[in-house]
């Protein structure tokens, strides 16, 4: 009751409101509870880490490398064992894995080998191949042309090689009834040969230039299968504007020195001819102002009724169509016989006057190793193959792939191309 200055009285209420403070976490002032979680948080990112980490580890490289196999493997246990088994007291016999080439076909062999067999220390692999690196060959017109230089299209053929070993030697025997290869490599002036006896033996030794036996077009004419050739090539064309820029007065020499005939209508003959045509026209337009661009003829002469026989109708047509549109002459259902240092012979009977003979007609084995091999060849001398790449009459031990192989489309009867499309598939 209060009572205020003129003696009333009024009744007035109090309430007394107490405020309890809860929080939000307990586990705040619980240590053993902050120490547990700290714990599981680091044992959950280690864990995920160091899975991350091998799996970069096998996908990316190995780590694990016996010095004496000069092998690596993506586990410890893995290269344990193989110390154990291979370098201890009672060896095992290995399963020797023996692979020639290091081309498209070598290369692809050797990945999904080390990929089947990664950790298998019962399976020795390697590979031979008188290059130590890759070569892209679809890409060498570029760098005939300049448009990409040499090292976009070399790779270390070591860097493949984790699981596997490498020499770098040309082949010079293979005996494929008693299983071995003799392969030599120079020291100098000296030739050193050792003998590599293996169980399972690839070949992929791919082929070497055909010229059909014309000797003159093999003298004269310029090849588009090598690093060497692409770079060659390149100064042989730069040469030639050159020159022709000099001699821009004498119209006759003028245009023989701006006139490039390339043989062969397959994939190689047709790049080679887009990219040159379109190297030549620009370096006039920009370079050479003694000369016109009108005056450069880059001339693509094919035994076939079409270009790109590889591919679909539609496809080599169209093909076709870009080329005349960008100023390649295309000349189908012709064929060249002749060749001299300043010109070339059709067999229509038509002379060219040219300085530039690029020849891409084709490839074949070689008749010296694989001609002499004591199995079945095609007549072209490419090694007969059936379905499973096994070489006739030595299944289970010896097989191919490649430009050397031979393989029977059972829909066709005819051979597959020696393409990367059929090998994919």
């Amino acid at each position: 009751v209060t009572t205020t200055s003129q003696g009333k009285e009024y009744a007035t209420t109090t309430t007394t409101i107490t405020t309890t403070s809860t929080p939000q976490y307990h586990y705040a002032n619980n240590f053993t509870v902050v120490i547990l979680v700290w714990l599981l948080i680091h044992l959950v990112f280690g864990t995920v880490l160091g899975g991350v980490s091998s799996c970069i580890s096998i996908r990316f490289g190995s780590r694990y490398r016996c010095a004496k196999c000069d092998i690596s493997f993506s586990r410890i246990d893995s290269l344990q064992k193989h110390i154990q088994l291979v370098h201890g007291t009672t060896p095992i016999q290995l399963k020797r894995v023996l692979i020639l080439g290091g081309g498209f076909g070598g290369i692809e062999v050797l990945r999904q080998l080390q990929k089947a067999f990664q950790d298998d220390v019962s399976i020795d692999i390697t590979l031979v191949s008188r290059d130590n690196f890759f070569l892209f060959t679809p890409m060498l017109p570029e760098v005939s042309s300049g448009m990409i230089e040499t090292r976009h299209i070399l790779t270390p053929v070591r860097t493949f090689c984790n699981r596997a070993k490498f020499y770098e030697a040309d082949v010079d025997a293979i005996d494929l009834k008693n299983k071995h290869v003799v392969i030599a490599h120079a020291i100098g002036k000296q030739t050193r040969s050792h003998t590599l006896k293996y169980d399972y033996l690839v070949l992929a030794l791919g082929g070497k230039t055909n010229f059909f036996g014309m000797t003159e077009v093999a003298n004269n004419a310029l090849t588009i299968k090598s690093i060497g050739d692409a770079i060659v090539l390149r100064n042989h064309i730069i040469s030639m504007l050159e020159q022709a820029d000099i001699e821009h007065e004498d119209i006759e020499l003028r245009r023989s020195l701006m006139t490039f005939v390339i043989v062969g209508g397959g994939f190689s003959g047709v790049e080679v001819a887009g990219e040159l045509n379109d190297f030549v026209r620009e370096s006039i337009e920009h370079f050479y102002h003694n000369l016109d661009r009108i005056d450069a003829r880059v001339i693509l002469v094919n035994s076939g009724d079409r270009i790109l026989p590889e591919v679909t109708d539609d496809l080599a047509q169209f093909a076709l169509q870009q080329l005349k549109k960008n100023g390649v002459e295309v000349m189908l259902n012709t064929r060249l016989i002749g060749a001299t240092q300043d010109s070339v012979k059709l067999n229509n009977g038509s002379l060219i006057s040219c300085n530039t003979l690029i020849w891409a007609g084709g490839a074949l084995p070689d008749d010296k190793l694989i001609g002499n091999l004591l199995c079945d060849h095609d007549k072209s001398g490419r090694i007969v193959a059936n379905k499973y790449l096994e070489i006739n009459g030595y299944e289970n031990s010896a097989f191919v792939v490649g430009d050397c192989a031979c393989v029977t489309d059972p829909h066709t009867g005819s051979p597959y191309p020696p393409t990367a499309q059929h090998a994919l598939r």
